[in-house]
Formats: C-alpha cells, sequence, structure tokens
C-alpha cells in the first residue's frame, strides 16, 4: 500500500513491454485479472505487471515484476 492513495490501478504487459491489460481503479493495491485476460496468457510466456497509485495528483508507479506461466 502507498500511504495516501485515494485509488491504485494494476497493469499486466506482455515480454515486449506491451501493455495488454489495465485494471479499472481499485481502492486497494491488488486486482483479479479477468477470465478473458487469462486465456491470453501464452504457456511459457514471460509477463510483467506494476501497480500505480494515485495519490492526489501524482501517480507513483511500483517496480516492475516479472512472471512465466507454466508450459
Amino acid at each position: 500500500p502507498e500511504p495516501g492513495a485515494a485509488r491504485y490501478h494494476v497493469v499486466l504487459f506482455d515480454a515486449e513491454s506491451t501493455p495488454i491489460w489495465e485494471s479499472p481503479a481499485v481502492s486497494a493495491p491488488e486486482a483479479e485479472v479477468p477470465n478473458g485476460v487469462r486465456e491470453r496468457l501464452r504457456a511459457g510466456g514471460d509477463f510483467t505487471w506494476r501497480v500505480v497509485a494515485v495519490v492526489g495528483v501524482e501517480r507513483r508507479t511500483s517496480d516492475l515484476h516479472r512472471f512465466r506461466v507454466a508450459p
């Protein structure tokens, strides 16, 4: 959690760093990826995600976190 954050967005990227999904604004620094997006994640593929916290007019971005979908 980011102190003072009013809302968060979770962004999912493919291996080329292209955004493939962004959550709607949520009140907690987590979001469930919809089944339709999960189905598009290629087995054996590498992906990254980050959380963007909105604090007033400022957007604070987390580090990128990498994961791989099991083949």
